[in-house]
């Protein structure tokens, strides 16, 4: 599976399962959510704890598309007491 993490751009076979990985940030009060558009299905969340010390969780969130095309998901980040919450965008090339 071809994973990247949000900010960046993949390429993709149209069915082919690829993943964008993240950090969980657990008690840190962020809230994300994901805004993806129909023509990607959302498959889940596979959680990875980290490989060093100190670390926290990663997050792999699976996704499919469903036709050839140019998309874009984003990821918010914030909290909610905060104006500007985070947006990183990933562009997905589906061929």
């Amino acid at each position: 599976m071809k994973t990247i993490s949000p900010g960046g751009t993949l390429s993709v076979a149209v069915g082919e399962v690829f993943g964008v990985t993240r950090d969980d940030h657990g008690t840190s009060g962020y809230e994300s959510r994901l805004e993806v558009p129909s023509d990607i299905v959302r498959l889940g969340d596979d959680r990875h704890p980290s490989e060093g010390f100190g670390g926290g969780t990663r997050i792999v969130t699976r996704f499919r598309c469903k036709r050839a095309g140019s998309f874009k998901i984003d990821f918010v980040e914030g909290r909610p007491w905060e104006n500007d919450p985070l947006r990183r965008s990933t562009a997905i090339n589906c061929r």
